[in-house]
């Protein structure tokens, strides 16, 4: 499976930006690396079972997928979602999710970016910024999905067409304008701040967001050192079982397999220079053995670390 993920910007202009905008996600009877206008000679082998857009996982930040064509089944805290084309998903901070796709003639291709909310709730009105933590918090919610016509119709002159503003983010993202995706990111904020908070009242959840962003926050700083559940567990103040329980309760999965992904999308943030060694890539996101890192990465990218990094020279 190849997707590009790059869930933080790496490039020089962007490193203060805590949001991403990726290359669009392409598959047709199994999975494209690259761009519509590049799709010559493919070399992918024909499937007809469902395929796995991107596995269960959680995190802080607010993901939002357009879909340009074609449609994928959505799973939100269990809950499917069948995401047609045109239409916008938001995946709530802390929600659990994961996405697969049945292969047909019609391709699949959908944007996706990943925002922190706090950091730019910042610079929003008092009255925005509140309903940004209370999202944070799990006591309000953005709608799952929205179309561009239901946008039409509860925004009138207000809408914004959003095949134009992920075509336009994306391009502003590959061309180094961050002051321009910045601003495509509070357009994509004022819509869903506006028109997209959902009305009903949030479904209790058997998750503890205390406890999920304390876990989180530990992991972001110290990904790149050993991080076991005894150490974990020990820093928390529970016994290693409870503290495995609590956390596959909250985030899905076990903490191994949740730190190992972690660690790959830090790995796959980094552009690949010419004396850059891939042991030390591997290295500075907390893997001490390279085959390992080697044989994770290939598994949950669809390809070697050398070619995902020459890839995306």
């Amino acid at each position: 499976m190849v997707i590009k993920m790059i869930e933080i910007i790496s490039k020089k202009l962007f490193r203060d930006i805590p949001a991403c905008v990726c290359d669009p996600y392409f598959s047709k009877n199994g999975y494209l690396p690259t761009h519509p206008e590049k799709l010559t000679a493919p070399g992918y082998k024909p499937c007809t079972t469902p395929q796995s857009c991107y596995g269960e996982h959680v995190h802080r930040e607010l993901e939002v997928h357009y879909v340009c064509t074609g449609e994928y089944h959505a799973f939100l805290d269990g809950r499917e979602q069948i995401v047609h084309a045109g239409e916008l998903l938001t995946i709530n901070p802390f929600e659990t999710h994961s996405g697969y796709y049945v292969p047909s003639d019609e391709t699949l291709y959908y944007y996706f970016t990943i925002l922190d909310l706090s950091f730019f709730a910042q610079s929003l009105p008092a009255g925005y910024a509140k309903i940004i933590r209370d999202i944070c918090s799990g006591k309000a919610r953005f709608r799952e999905r929205i179309s561009q016509a239901e946008l039409d119709r509860i925004a009138g002159a207000q809408s914004l067409p959003l095949d134009r503003l992920f075509t336009r983010m994306d391009a502003d993202y590959e061309a180094g304008c961050s002051l321009r995706l910045v601003s495509g990111i509070y357009e994509l904020l004022s819509l869903l701040l506006s028109f997209c908070i959902s009305a009903d009242t949030p479904r209790t959840r058997n998750k503890d967001f205390e406890f999920i962003c304390q876990v989180s926050e530990t992991i972001e700083q110290n990904y790149a050192k050993e991080l076991t559940t005894g150490l974990m567990s020990e820093q928390f103040g529970y016994t290693e079982s409870h503290f495995c329980r609590r956390f596959k309760k909250s985030f899905g999965t076990t903490f191994a397999d949740y730190l190992c992904q972690y660690r790959l999308k830090r790995a796959a943030d980094f552009k690949l220079k010419n004396k850059t060694a891939l042991t030390d890539i591997a290295a500075q996101v907390g893997f001490r053995d390279y085959a390992y890192f080697s044989r994770a990465f290939s598994r949950y990218y669809g390809m070697p670390p050398m070619k995902y990094y020459r890839s995306r020279k």
